[in-house]
């Protein structure tokens, strides 16, 4: 398959405003730097 010019830059593009919504979701932790929220959770056990 051979990507044209146009579709490559709709591909950018889309990876941006991807990036850019989740970022917007979830602010400064858009890349899960933190994962203290995991801690949080309650245990579902061995089977979860």
């Amino acid at each position: 398959m051979q990507i044209k010019p146009d579709e490559a830059i709709a591909f950018d593009v889309a990876a941006v405003v991807s990036l850019g919504a989740i970022e917007d979701q979830y602010s400064d932790d858009a890349y899960g730097e933190d994962d203290e929220w995991a801690e949080r959770q309650p245990d579902l056990g061995e089977n979860a």
